[in-house]
């Protein structure tokens, strides 16, 4: 399963393996391949967090537990917070999904604080994604951009997402990310200025907001890899609010 290596972290499972810098949580997953066919450009479920709370980790304090990667960040005497990620690797269910990954994000404090802004980030070459339609639709509508001025509201729409679904043809696959928590949801970002390769990005993003003492605030997220030719009837059955 996970493997670490100094900083850096390895996966390995029989048809899903990729890196992850403990260092820079906010690249996520990266070096892709499923079924020994790469994903090139790819990183999911990277989580961006304050620098101050980096800075401080120790590489001592990150570890793997059987199909677990856990890195913990901060220091409640030097931060005032705390936050601790972990990725867990979701075992093939043929029925439902091919293979994945779980995102659980904690953060605490010893006193009421102020929560430091962070986002969840996954990336992608350009290419289109879909969102479900409203009530029982069983239509996928794409998410399409409104305008490209960087200068403006850095998401695409001010639609909010439970789950978005993208597909890569090539490898016969589709990715599907989704949110278990009625309190958040997924935005998608616009392509960074000046970027020599479109990437598409999106991610759940949480503002700036007041942990109370004693309280963990948890959020998670998960991402599923399904067989091309069924992704939208198994994204239903799979989405579990």
């Amino acid at each position: 399963m996970w493997t670490i290596h100094g900083q850096h972290a390895q996966l390995q499972t029989i048809n899903f393996s990729g890196t992850l810098d403990l260092a820079v949580p906010a690249a996520g997953l990266k070096d892709l391949c499923f079924s020994e066919q790469p994903l090139p450009s790819v990183q999911l479920l990277g989580v961006s967090l304050a620098q101050q709370l980096v800075d401080v980790s120790q590489i001592s304090n990150h570890y793997a537990r059987d199909n677990c990667l856990v890195a913990n960040y901060g220091d409640v005497l030097e931060t005032d917070c705390h936050a601790q990620i972990q990725w867990r690797c979701l075992d093939p269910r043929p029925e439902l999904w091919l293979g994945g990954l779980e995102l659980i994000v904690s953060f605490e404090a010893p006193l009421l604080t102020q929560l430091p802004e962070w986002r969840t980030t996954s990336e992608i070459p350009e290419r289109l994604i879909l969102s479900p339609g409203d009530g029982d639709s069983l239509a996928w509508n794409p998410v399409s951009r409104q305008g490209d001025d960087h200068q403006q509201d850095p998401t695409l729409d001010e639609d909010r997402f439970r789950m978005l679904l993208c597909r890569f043809p090539e490898q016969n696959l589709s990715y599907l990310e989704m949110v278990h928590c009625q309190a958040s949801w997924l935005q998608v970002f616009l392509p960074e200025p000046n970027s020599a390769t479109e990437i598409v990005r999106w991610g759940l993003q949480m503002p700036d907001d007041h942990l109370e003492k004693g309280v963990i605030l948890r959020r998670i997220l998960r991402g599923v890899f399904l067989p091309l030719e069924q992704d939208e009837v198994l994204a239903r059955e799979v989405y579990q609010p």
